[in-house]
């Protein structure tokens, strides 16, 4: 025991001795502490938007049982504790080089094999946790659009794919469009991870090092859209990857430019957006041949520096002016839902987004960036290409973030793919020759170990029902107005749950589409049938009758309101139906006729014929037995 006590007292003593490492400490715990602080002090119920309640945020964490809440903060807690965490990264390290020796000797020969595996295990955990309710994305638009061949400029080539894949997969194996965006998402999962295996093999040399480049780069929440996530940008973010592969490739191993260039076109051709990626293929032009022009070598770093500074306002008006995209403007609209600029909100929204998408990988960009320019670090080639490809694509995201915040997460993730790369990029490389290995360790054990906590706990809310309070708060607060276009929120809610079997959730949002939409007929036909369902028929008969009431038109009401009437032998309450329906039929017989059963009709039109003829109601009679005629009695 006293051991144990001893070797704690060393490292301790060694690390406080060490302002850099210290700072790092210091720097996790007020991180931990904030993001405790927000989630669980200041998690609002306020209805509507507010910077507290957050949607789409990094506070997700809360949708699960306070249990989780305590032990996702005690295990970060632990890694941030230096003995702890030199411990972990101990463990790891006698399990790799110890006990897996003779596997890992076999895998670094083998790397294919090593690296197909790793791809179709994670292709495994896609399938699996994949996304339950999708209101994530644009599931219907998305699917009508590629289905019907309705191509958006903006992303030709990644509709045209989906479109041809659906044949295919229709062809051979009876795929809906639903089922083809599960599978096309879990495919582009399956090439990011290889990729990502590529690009950390490339990047440093030693073994350890590439694990914890890896690990570093698949534990963040922009995963997400490969987990049968139904929308386009999984396509486009595989794209992104490959090119900065094929980039890094050119850069560290001399391989032709050629092969990066096609990337980017193909890129481009996936989504537009990608477009922001050619001041990155220039620079790597440039960098690929400064000694075989001279006139090249005269540019310098802060040249660069400048020349990117001066470029970003200029390709903010280009896309204003051009109307390239649904750029942000600077000044407020008529349009209150649209944001502008510079506003808090906008400033927040992307933000909130980032810390989402890339979980500690932001935080780490913002304090590379305070050391390079402090310390005067210069960047290696592959750090310069990494850092204009990432300001360019974070420049295009932040633009055209017009409406939605970060409710769009998806299209605002794409910076992550990029910086994230460049954070792990720096520290191995770079602060690895002013840092020692412990310390360059230390950091990446923690934002690997909270990122892998942050973005599980984000797969897992949107994998499973927890996801409810959020997907309910999205659409009742979202101000994307297309999810209202066909349906209300609420009843596009209350059939997503009870799809999902989930009647009790069904219910409550039935109810209140029946309350906020109660001119719509929907809202009473549906929160009726839920009703039935349940056997509170009593309650679902007074909604079909007042629904008949104030549209005695809609056929559907008619036969589940009748049913109930004549299986509680209430006739006269019936006959007052029917009689409803009579008179409507009379006004303009064509809605019923369309819409239900002519048997139905028949049959209701005799029950009342024949009370009519008892009462002897002749001209009533008369009048019924033409449309019984008619109807082909």
């Amino acid at each position: 025991m006293s051991r144990k006590k001893n070797k704690i007292k060393k490292v301790t003593k060694k690390i406080t001795k060490d302002n850099k490492i210290l700072n790092y400490i210091v720097f996790f715990s007020v991180m931990l502490v904030l993001h405790f602080s927000f989630v669980v002090l200041f998690n609002s119920n306020l209805k509507g938007y507010n910077i507290l309640n957050r949607t789409w945020g990094f506070d997700h964490i809360s949708y699960f049982p306070s249990i989780y809440l305590y032990i996702f903060y005690i295990i970060s807690l632990i890694v941030i504790i230096p003995f702890t965490n030199n411990y972990i990264k101990n463990i790891l390290h006698n399990i790799i080089n110890v006990k897996l020796s003779h596997i890992v000797g076999f895998l670094k020969k083998n790397k294919t094999v090593l690296f197909l595996t790793i791809s179709l295990f994670f292709t495994a955990l896609f399938y699996f946790f994949k996304i339950k309710y999708h209101f994530l994305g644009d599931m219907d638009i998305r699917i009508n659009q590629t289905l019907k061949e309705e191509y958006i400029k903006d992303e030709y080539l990644t509709m045209l794919l989906l479109n041809k894949f659906h044949l295919l997969l229709n062809n051979f194996f009876g795929f809906s469009g639903y089922q083809t965006f599960v599978t096309q998402s879990v495919i582009s999962g399956f090439v990011f991870v290889f990729v990502s295996l590529l690009i950390a093999d490339v990047i440093v040399d030693e073994f350890n090092s590439k694990i914890s480049v890896f690990l570093f780069y698949i534990s963040f929440g922009t995963l997400l859209l490969f987990f049968g996530y139904v929308e386009i940008y999984s396509i486009p973010a595989m794209s992104v990857l490959i090119y900065l592969y094929a980039a890094i490739l050119s850069l560290k191993r001399d391989k032709s430019i050629v092969f990066a260039f096609v990337a980017l076109l193909v890129s481009i051709m996936f989504h537009l957006m990608s477009i922001g990626l050619l001041p990155s293929f220039l620079l790597l032009v440039y960098l690929k041949n400064t000694n075989k022009f001279k006139f090249l070598n005269k540019i310098k770093l802060s040249h660069v520096i400048i020349a990117v500074v001066l470029s970003l306002p200029i390709i903010y008006f280009l896309a204003l002016k051009l109307s390239l995209a649904a750029v942000i403007p600077f000044t407020k609209v008529e349009d209150t839902r649209v944001l502008t600029l510079f506003s808090l909100k906008h400033l927040w929204e992307f933000t909130n987004n980032q810390l989402l998408a890339s979980g500690v990988g932001i935080l780490l960009l913002i304090i590379i960036i305070y050391k390079a320019f402090k310390e005067k670090i210069k960047p290696d080639s592959t750090i310069l290409f990494l850092s204009v490809a990432a300001i360019y694509i974070m420049l295009i995201t932040f633009i055209v973030n017009k409406m939605r915040g970060s409710g769009d997460w998806d299209i605002v993730a794409f910076p992550s793919i990029i910086f994230n790369l460049l954070v792990v990029s720096f520290y191995v490389n770079i602060l690895s020759k002013k840092y020692s290995k412990s310390k360059i360790s230390y950091i990446l054990v923690v934002a690997i170990a909270f990122n892998f906590l942050n973005a599980s706990s984000w797969i897992a809310v949107n994998a499973t029902d927890m996801s409810i309070k959020k997907i309910a708060n999205m659409l009742e607060t979202d101000p994307a107005y297309y999810y209202q276009v066909k349906l209300p929120a609420e009843t596009n809610l209350a059939l997503s749950y009870r799809a999902n079997g989930l009647d009790m959730e069904s219910i409550k949002y039935y109810k209140k589409a029946y309350k906020k939409h109660y001119k719509d007929p929907r809202s009473h036909f549906n929160y009726a049938m839920m009703l039935i369902k349940i056997k509170d028929e009593k309650k679902a008969a007074q909604i079909l009758d007042n629904l008949i009431d104030i549209m005695p038109l809609y056929p559907m009401a008619y036969e589940p309101l009748l049913t109930i009437y004549e299986k509680n032998k209430q006739y006269d309450k019936m006959y007052t139906s029917i009689n409803k329906m009579y008179n409507a039929y009379v006004k303009n017989p064509k809605p019923l006729q369309l819409r239900m059963n002519k048997n139905f009709i028949i049959s209701c039109f005799t029950y009342l014929y024949k009370v009519e003829n008892s009462k002897g109601n002749k001209q009533k009679t008369e009048k019924l037995q033409q449309i019984l005629i008619s109807l082909g009695k």
